[in-house]
């Protein structure tokens, strides 16, 4: 690491330039090629005094963002519904509301719950399988964990509707125009882009076609049957 940069440490492979590499909270720690500069918090990771090894360690007052630890079982997929099939309900986390177009406030941080049995909470992970992905990142439904940052969505009103930023990520959620629903980069508000817009109404986070050219599309809870 170098003066004045926020990274202090990090883990690489013997004889590699790969080192250990997060994005967040939640997700899957890969190798990537190092930062030698120092300038990536993805990359901080430290050994502690109990031999665990710690991800963001911020100093001995805040302690670590994270730590190893085996990945959760994920339990359902993230589907794209028609709102009268909707199983998934937004579950409001705290008190604090955020104003709609319509004046109507919604919680401002919220999880998605299955409302099936054993079904889980939606979460931010890394993406399984899909080499394409513009972050890396999906969302799937896994036990739910009240303490899991990535269990946690954060609403902003943009449009007559609300941005939803997904976990401690940069990243917002997307419709891809109704086809899919992706975590991607969020976008400048001056670009315009419905797709990252979202509705929430009756306890279901819907996204509707700019002038309702189509139909309403629900996130909803796809349970994995063994």
């Amino acid at each position: 690491s170098r003066r004045d940069k926020p990274c202090c440490s990090g883990i690489m492979h013997w004889n590699f330039l790969q080192c250990l590499d997060a994005q967040s909270v939640g997700t899957q720690v890969r190798t990537f090629e190092c930062e030698i500069g120092g300038s990536s918090a993805h990359q901080n990771f430290a050994l502690s005094d109990d031999k665990q090894i710690l991800w963001n360690w911020q100093g001995t007052l805040r302690g670590a963002k994270g730590c190893l630890a085996p990945q959760p079982a994920k339990v359902g997929n993230v589907i794209l519904s028609q709102p009268d099939q909707c199983t998934a309900a937004v579950e409001p986390i705290g008190t604090t509301e955020v104003l709609g177009g319509n004046g109507k406030p919604v919680p401002a941080q919220f999880r998605i719950r299955s409302r099936e049995e054993g079904g889980g909470c939606a979460a931010v992970a890394t993406a399984e399988g899909k080499q394409d992905s513009a972050t890396g990142l999906e969302l799937q439904f896994r036990p739910c964990d009240d303490l899991d940052p990535g269990q946690t969505f954060h609403a902003s009103s943009r449009f007559g509707g609300f941005e939803i930023r997904a976990g401690e990520t940069k990243y917002c959620l997307d419709s891809s125009g109704g086809r899919e629903i992706l975590v991607y980069p969020c976008y400048d508000e001056s670009v315009h882009n419905m797709n990252q817009v979202w509705q929430v109404r009756a306890a279901r986070l819907l996204w509707e076609p700019p002038n309702m050219r189509g139909n309403q599309v629900c996130v909803n809870s796809q349970k994995i049957v063994d």
